[in-house]
């Protein structure tokens, strides 16, 4: 199972990059749950990433962490998503107000034409659907698969504390682990997880390719920096499943 850590500074890059994560994703968690980071900073973090896959000795001589960057919502997505250096991997674009397959596939096609052709879009559901004034997350995967999409990922729209399970059944989460290995489709659970969920799901059998996190890995809530106590733990706990 691959660990995602989302970070929004070089410096925390710096060290979660040494705890040899699967992804390391970066994104402001001050401005909103797929908020951008500023392009100085993708730029410092590639810049880092590069030296270090040039020659530099990595955490793990065996492989190298994958790059990942959130984008925004909607317009903010597409205003920035030809500045996300290549070497990132993944970008995300948030689906709110796409309370309709064709507004959705649009910002899908706009973003994909606007990253450069090596960066892979990763389809965003929320689990608070409603509240984002977007589609059901099952109808974003339907739609994912339909036009091409390989990785999928459920969040939760609004952090207040909230966590996808307080949205969506273990049912529903069933469900989409179902389609989403159906199509073949890397599927992620992100939104508030913490241990206590992971065993929840773990119990119906649920078990995603990746668990997404901040805020169990930092040191008071996901606006405040790591704790690379808190990290080691929890990626000692997943990598013990």
């Amino acid at each position: 199972m691959d660990c995602l850590i989302s970070v929004q500074s070089l410096s925390e890059f710096d060290s979660v990059i040494r705890s040899e994560v699967e992804i390391v994703d970066l994104k402001d968690p001050n401005l909103g749950p797929l908020a951008p980071t500023t392009p100085a900073i993708w730029v410092a973090v590639a810049e880092q990433y590069s030296k270090w896959t040039e020659g530099n000795p990595m955490p793990s001589p065996s492989r190298s962490p994958l790059l990942s960057a959130a984008l925004g919502e909607g317009l903010q997505a597409l205003q920035v998503a030809a500045l996300l250096p290549r070497v990132f991997r993944f970008a995300k674009a948030g689906p709110s107000e796409c309370a309709s397959p064709n507004k959705l596939v649009h910002l899908w096609s706009e973003v994909r034409a606007r990253l450069h052709e090596q960066i892979e879009l990763v389809a965003v559901a929320y689990a608070d659907w409603q509240l984002a004034n977007s589609l059901h997350p099952q109808q974003v995967f339907q739609l994912a698969a339909k036009h091409g999409f390989k990785r999928c990922l459920v969040d939760t729209y609004t952090k207040d504390g909230r966590t996808s399970l307080d949205f969506l059944t273990t049912e529903s989460l069933a469900e989409l682990r179902q389609l989403t290995s159906d199509q073949k489709m890397w599927f992620a659970i992100a939104g508030s997880i913490t241990k206590s969920q992971v065993k929840r799901l773990d119990s119906k059998g649920v078990r995603p390719d990746c668990y997404a996190v901040r805020g169990v890995v930092c040191q008071h809530d996901r606006s405040s920096g790591i704790s690379p106590v808190r990290l080691e733990d929890w990626l000692s706990f997943i990598r013990s499943r």
